[in-house]
């Protein structure tokens, strides 16, 4: 329920192992830079997969979704 100021971006691609996605809208907090902030990946990336997060073993899971990821 915090609330914290944020920059939005543009980036080319992201790439997570060997899965790309290309024109990703990101939310960067300002305070990212200065403070101990975990970055999480968002929708705009994440809806390019089928995934699952496994939070015991702290892994994600990804399966391409057919035509969605570049």
């Amino acid at each position: 329920g915090d609330k914290m100021e944020k920059e939005v971006w543009m980036l080319d691609e992201i790439r997570v192992n060997s899965f790309t996605v290309k024109n990703v809208r990101v939310a960067v907090p300002i305070q990212a830079a200065n403070e101990d902030i975990m970055p999480l990946l968002g929708g705009e990336f994440l809806n390019h997969f089928h995934y699952q997060i496994d939070p015991i073993r702290k892994t994600l899971t990804l399966e391409p979704l057919t035509g969605r990821n570049q």
